[in-house]
């Protein structure tokens, strides 16, 4: 008991007087335990309107009822633009398309006017759309893919695009039976999302054969045998952000009908509710860019000759929205906080578009028991070298052979940038595994000198024989 006392209050580094229970795997579960059934309630508060408990709707208790009816026919027109701000109603209506401009283009009696529309133009309608159902039913999602071009985008648009500068698609949902007589009324949602992205792809260093010699005998017979003189562009390390084209802008509308109380809006949904004079709340609309990739951005130069973009419009759930507001601030958090690279964002956008949501659940559980195993098997390693008093059984080659292997792992993922989500923890093994190794090889010369001293030093049995024989 003393001794076990002695263990437990050098891990906690206070006094040894501490509850027989309280040990460093019951603190540990403790807080896994704790840290589960808050993100439980966190998750379940964004997922589920008012919880798992519901809100708690009183007698007298006002609600915020939706305003536009299930089943409602809608129309969507999508439009290119340098400004960030919206446009006016009547320049909505009369705003030229793609065509107009390509017939522009094309045309070989241009009059003044006609130059002064085509070069002072700062817009062009994208898409327009009519038939779009709010509900869940297959008419309400659409597609549309469009090309733009030198000769059918305004040449201030398409100057601005190569040059990376940030293009401002925006999208208006609004009612069928109604024309847009004013885009900002209260049967009219609006959301909009830039074209450009400014990224730093992983560097490819380029690779080359060490042995000429078995270029015939396998693998590529066309492999470099060398370094390359100039590294590609590929090739460099920190090399500054480059704009790059969005070939997708998907907007959604959050097909909800649910009727809040108007003390219990969650804090996510503060910001975005509209209301009608009448109390009633506009359906939220927002520009999803969860399952934009890096690797489907388009490096924007002057040799480009076509940039394209597919609009999508459809429904969303209200916890899909919010799921994905959270997981746009984490990943903002993952790049400027923990030093996390655009392919660690990818992955994570990866597994939430590419998964379904009970595969991410049971994949979020797995995680976390695996974390908290983790922290066990690393408090159960320290517990076990700490109470070592032999190295019977252990072999020091190897120790340090192990040591040696995660120097090397260590060192090719430091080389491979990776990202310190996983960089700090096999550091930490290192250090762990170098304690271990000081253990052995302290262990192993202590024995050392004690074997020789007995061998130099006689001991008392042997000079009472030698008494013996000399009497």
């Amino acid at each position: 008991g003393t001794k076990l006392r002695r263990i437990r209050g050098t891990m906690f580094g206070c006094c040894t007087c501490l509850p027989s229970w309280l040990t460093f795997t019951c603190v540990s579960v403790t807080i896994f335990m704790t840290y589960v059934g808050f993100l439980t309630i966190t998750m379940s508060s964004v997922l589920i309107p008012g919880g798992l408990t519901g809100f708690t709707i009183e007698p007298h208790t006002q609600l915020y009822k939706p305003f536009w009816k299930q089943g409602q026919r809608l129309e969507t027109k999508i439009y290119l633009s340098l400004r960030q701000a919206p446009v006016s109603a009547r320049e909505l209506q009369t705003m030229p398309s793609l065509q107009y401009f390509s017939n522009l283009y094309h045309h070989q009696n241009r009059t003044k006017t006609d130059n002064k529309r085509l070069f002072g133009s700062s817009s062009v309608l994208l898409w327009k759309q009519k038939g779009v159902t709010f509900d869940w039913l297959n008419t309400s999602h659409a597609t549309h893919t469009v090309n733009l071009t030198e000769s059918n985008t305004p040449p201030k648009l398409w100057k601005m695009a190569l040059s990376g500068k940030p293009l401002y698609v925006h999208a208006y949902v609004g009612h069928e039976s109604r024309t847009m007589a004013d885009v900002r009324d209260y049967k009219f949602v609006f959301a909009r999302t830039t074209t450009t992205k400014k990224v730093t792809k992983k560097a490819v260093p380029p690779t080359w054969r060490l042995h000429p010699a078995f270029c015939n005998i396998c693998g590529d017979a066309n492999a470099s045998t060398g370094p390359p003189a100039v590294l590609p562009a590929s090739a460099i390390r920190n090399a500054p952000p480059k704009p790059h084209w969005k070939p997708r802008a998907a907007f959604r509308f959050v097909v909800d009908f649910t009727e809040f109380p108007t003390n219990q809006i969650p804090p996510l949904m503060q910001p975005h509710f509209r209301l009608t004079p009448r109390r009633q709340y506009l359906p939220f609309s927002f520009a999803d860019e969860v399952g934009l990739t890096t690797d489907q951005l388009i490096a924007l130069n002057q040799t480009v000759t076509m940039l394209p973009l597919e609009i999508e419009v459809g429904p969303s759930s209200l916890g899909r929205w919010q799921l994905g507001a959270m997981m746009d601030q984490s990943i903002s958090i993952m790049h400027s906080s923990m030093g996390a690279e655009e392919k660690d964002s990818d992955e994570l956008r990866y597994m939430l578009t590419e998964t379904h949501p009970y595969v991410l659940m049971l994949t979020l559980c797995v995680s976390l028991l695996h974390t908290l195993f983790d922290v066990l098997a690393f408090k159960s390693d320290i517990q076990f070298w700490n109470e070592l008093k032999t190295l019977r059984g252990l072999s020091t080659r190897a120790v340090v052979t192990s040591l040696i292997c995660q120097i090397v792992v260590v060192a090719y993922l430091h080389h491979q940038e990776t990202s310190k989500l996983v960089l700090v923890p096999a550091a930490f093994g290192v250090v762990l595994q170098f304690w271990k190794v000081w253990k052995v090889l302290a262990g192993s010369l202590a024995t050392t000198v004690a074997a020789v001293a007995a061998a130099v030093v006689p001991g008392d049995d042997d000079e009472e024989s030698k008494e013996g024989k000399e009497g």
